[in-house]
């Protein structure tokens, strides 16, 4: 917890040696004189010897200062700095954050640590107690406020004195909890969620790194950090190794940012008790980690928009509780694999604009009506549409364009009363213009270009008033003005 990372109390930096009064004798008058002039000339040899060194000390870099041991173990074993213009206040900052942050960074003024040791030290109007598990925490925000860019927020920084969705970041006169985007438990001052980013339209300029002191947050059960359009919020870097320590987390979100590499394992061993994860729209890649099958409690799982390789692993078979599970625009190979069909409480699974082979899935019917959303566009399915796929009565939006399909459009989808998207786009799908979709009053949204249907749309069809209704050259669209467009 916080408290593992407070040196104790009462510890001293220096050791006084005290002065014994059996090492003081008694002096002959009669040497009284010559100790006068003795006395003379030492002070003056002293007062040479202190004044020159100290105006050399004062022109100098700082030294370095050697602190006594403490029983919190220390990132780094060298002493932190003895920085000018400093105070006491300061020094038991450092000494303090310090076994937080490594020491190195606190020789830099621009480093987002030394930054939050100054603001927490000597700006924070509230002055809480050094050491004390607040100081500890406002420390930690402040080194996130710094890492990420707070001063150049679009909202609710430091500087926005508008901010109409909290307390803006670092108000020296609020408890952090009343921050913007920060959560505590009920009736407590620990934080339990912190929730930013997306609140702009084009973000909300989120630019740096990710802070390994955010680790320290023990208690933190949602960290939530999401961006926008690319370039606006870009989060670089790597997710920390040391995220693994946050094993009270449930949710984890960093998605939309810039963020490189592979997902560290030491959270997929660690954090057992997540249930929402995210990482979507990042540059993450390589193979799909099979050690994500450990987190057994996960009912979201959303990692598309990366570089990801590979089949999906069959260690992940262990994932029971899945309501959300998107993969798509990655670069997965392999076929649907079985298990999936057994997640009960499944209602969107997006795979699409991956490199899936075989033939469309057949168990749909394992889920019962819990899916609404099925995304398979723009693999390498081959084959016809199965039959079992109109037993689905929860669907909403079908995307199977972009694969290898052939066959008719059967009259059986009117039986997905509830559909109002279906894109069967760039198919082999051939036959008349089908009539079955005029009978689908919820449908909203039909994309059927790229096929080799025939014949016209009718009149009836483009009653519906869709939001979008394409069709292939093929096909006389001509009947009702703007009622469709054709595509090749």
């Amino acid at each position: 917890g916080i408290a593992a990372f407070v040196p104790e109390p009462g510890v001293p930096l220096f050791e006084a040696t005290p002065i014994s009064p059996e090492n003081i004798q008694e002096e002959d008058p009669r040497k009284e004189q010559r100790y006068l002039y003795m006395g003379g000339a030492a002070f003056i040899i002293i007062a040479v010897a202190v004044i020159v060194p100290l105006v050399l000390f004062l022109g100098r870099t700082p030294s370095v200062v050697t602190l006594q041991p403490t029983t919190v173990s220390s990132l780094s074993p060298s002493g932190l700095p003895s920085l000018a213009p400093s105070t006491s206040r300061f020094q038991a900052t450092l000494n303090t954050v310090s076994q937080i942050s490594e020491i190195i960074l606190f020789d830099n003024e621009d480093s987002p640590q030394y930054k939050a040791a100054k603001w927490v030290s000597d700006e924070d109007q509230l002055m809480v107690q050094v050491g004390s598990s607040q100081f500890i925490q406002r420390y930690i925000l402040a080194v996130l406020y710094f890492s990420i860019g707070g001063d150049n927020w679009e909202e609710c920084g430091r500087n926005d004195v508008a901010c109409d969705r909290g307390w803006s970041w670092l108000s020296n006169d609020k408890a952090e909890c009343a921050w913007h985007g920060i959560r505590c438990f009920q009736d407590s001052d620990i934080i339990e969620k912190i929730l930013l980013g997306n609140i702009a339209p084009t973000g909300n300029a989120m630019v740096g790194t990710l802070p390994v002191e955010l680790a320290q947050l023990s208690s933190l059960a949602s960290l939530v950090l999401i961006g926008s359009q690319p370039g606006f919020d870009s989060i670089t870097g790597t997710i920390p190794t040391e995220f693994g320590r946050m094993t009270n987390m449930l949710a984890l979100f960093l998605a939309n940012l810039r963020l490189e590499g592979s997902i560290p394992t030491e959270i997929m061993q660690n954090a057992t008790n997540l249930q929402y994860f995210s990482i979507s729209e990042n540059l993450l890649e390589g193979p799909l980690p099979t050690e994500l099958g450990s987190l057994t409690r996960l009912n979201s799982v959303d990692m598309f928009g990366n570089a990801f390789t590979g089949a999906i692993p069959e260690e992940w078979s262990a994932l029971q509780n899945l309501t959300i599970f998107r993969l798509h625009t990655n670069q997965i190979t392999g076929t649907v694999p079985d298990w999936i069909w057994d997640n009960q409480y499944l209602y969107d699974l997006s795979l699409d604009n991956n490199l899936l082979t075989g033939p469309l899935p057949t168990e749909f019917t394992r889920l019962g009506a819990s899916l609404e959303t099925l995304e398979l566009n723009n693999n390498l399915f081959v084959g016809t549409i199965p039959t079992e796929i109109y037993s689905m009565v929860g669907l909403r939006h079908v995307r199977l364009g972009g694969n290898n399909l052939t066959g008719q459009i059967s009259n059986d989808w009117e039986l997905l009363t509830s559909l109002r998207d279906l894109e069967l786009y760039d198919t082999d799908i051939s036959g008349p213009m089908p009539t079955v979709f005029e009978t689908m009053p919820s449908l909203e949204q039909l994309l059927l270009h790229g096929t080799k249907l025939s014949g016209n749309v009718s009149e009836s069809l483009c009653e519906l008033s869709l939001q979008n209704l394409t069709v292939p050259t093929t096909v006389n669209c001509s009947i009702v003005e703007d009622c469709c467009h054709l595509i090749a």
